[in-house]
């Protein structure tokens, strides 16, 4: 008994060391209250893309050259009303093996992108009708960097920090977000073409609009 509390006492005071010297060397972390909050997406617009220049630019043209088309997805999502405040303790940010605190605004989606398909309205070659999924002949760039549909999404999936899940934000200009599609594959013949673009999200809910009408030329 005597033992027991003889190791409390001297673990108590090593604690206390540990405490008092990261304090007075600088060390400690002082992270603050950090503020989490939730966003839900709401609705998507589209527009069709002239990539023909330095970079790809919404285009209200009536035709584009057919291996400069792409598709720019945007995404309108808004805060809602829960939120909560985190205070992290001193003991937890002196144990810590270095500062990392938690950011200071954690917005957190209610829901996330599971797919993303492209139709085409019009008949877009002579293997695919009207209607048919031609969501394979489009990449979507990145930094420069293209992926298809599927890695595009798998990669913002698994992409979550500080143990909050993917698709986090952590800046409210963030709510503001883009998908630029690019034909890479595109028809061989000179047409009309009409794109309708379908987003599933995980609690079931499927967006949809439709590109204006565009000739590739």
């Amino acid at each position: 008994m005597i033992f027991k509390k003889v190791l409390i006492i001297w673990l108590v005071a090593c604690i206390a060391q540990i405490v008092i010297a990261c304090c007075f060397t600088g060390d400690c972390c002082d992270c603050g209250a950090s503020v989490s909050k939730n966003y839900s997406n709401k609705s998507i617009t589209v527009n069709n893309i002239d990539n023909s220049g330095e970079k790809p630019i919404v285009t209200n043209s009536t035709a584009v050259n057919r291996n400069a088309y792409g598709i720019k997805v945007n995404l309108l999502r808004e805060l809602v009303a829960s939120y909560k405040n985190i205070t992290p303790t001193l003991i937890q940010s002196a144990y810590a093996l270095d500062c990392d605190c938690p950011p200071a605004l954690a917005i957190i989606p209610k829901e996330s992108i599971v797919s993303l398909k492209i139709y085409s309205t019009y008949d877009f070659d002579v293997n695919h009708p009207a209607n048919s999924d031609v969501s394979a002949f489009f990449k979507v760039q990145k930094n420069n960097t293209y992926y298809t549909i599927n890695e595009y999404l798998n990669l913002l999936n698994s992409s979550g920090n500080y143990g909050n899940p993917a698709w986090t934000l952590y800046d409210e200009d963030d709510l503001e977000f883009e998908i630029v599609l690019l034909l890479m594959t595109p028809p061989k013949l000179n047409i009309t073409n009409k794109f309708r673009i379908q987003m599933t999200l995980s609690d079931g809910r499927i967006f949809e609009n439709e590109t204006n009408e565009i000739d590739f030329i």
